[in-house]
């Protein structure tokens, strides 16, 4: 008489392919979280500008100063104050308000010779105040 056993689990082979997927799928995330990182302080900062009360009505050279002072202590290092004023724009809409916009690539080193770029773009907008 010959017993049926119905197997049940993982293969040690199966098990080796999950493990791979799962560790790819870190190391891609390790590799890409200094990016979020960076996009979620400069989202702060900008968003920060915005709700300023004694930025009102100022300049893009005063603002890209502000945004400088507040990236710095962030540990945004990527910029210098002459490339932010640059790379901001300060735009008067038809209905008074002032939208700020900064928009730049972001470059990472993803695996060896290949990087990631993140196309960054975000706007806010300002109250309104003297004529940029």
């Amino acid at each position: 008489m010959i017993c049926e056993r119905k197997s049940a689990g993982f293969t040690f082979t199966e098990f080796l392919c999950a493990m791979l997927i799962a560790v790819s799928a870190t190391l891609a995330a390790l590799q890409l979280f200094p990016l979020y990182s960076e996009k979620f302080k400069v989202d702060v900062a900008l968003d920060q500008i915005a709700r300023d009360p004694t930025l009102i009505g100022q300049d893009k050279s005063v603002l890209a100063a502000s945004l400088h002072r507040r990236l710095t202590v962030s540990d945004v290092d990527r910029f210098s104050q002459p490339e932010l004023m640059k790379l901001l724009s300060l735009k008067l809409e038809p209905t008074g308000m002032r939208r700020l916009r900064l928009a730049y690539d972001m470059r990472g080193e993803f695996c060896c010779d290949l990087d990631v770029i993140l196309k960054y773009r975000h706007e806010v907008d300002l109250p309104a105040g003297s004529a940029p």
